[in-house]
């Protein structure tokens, strides 16, 4: 009562055959996998970068002295009062 089942082999006992080959071979696969993934990420990025750019104008420049209305709501003060600020 209280054990443990084995699954298949153990995880944590290595395995007797010469593994550096298998591993290096699984690390250059990695890495080619990753570089493919990572172009990929890239190439949908910029293809969603252009859907979503279709309909935007581009923002508004604002000047130095330019007078502007500012919506306070999510300005945090240290005030007492909000009509104080």
């Amino acid at each position: 009562m209280g054990s443990t089942p084995e699954w298949g082999s153990n995880p944590w006992v290595p395995d007797k055959t010469p593994g550096a080959r298998d591993a290096e071979r699984f690390a250059s696969r990695m890495k080619e996998i990753h570089e493919f993934l990572r172009s990929e990420i890239c190439i949908a990025q910029a293809r969603q970068e252009e859907y979503a750019n279709r309909k935007r104008k581009p923002a508004r420049k604002f000047y130095v002295d330019q007078e502007v209305w500012l919506d306070a709501r999510n300005i945090k003060t240290l005030r007492p009062q909000k009509k104080l600020d």
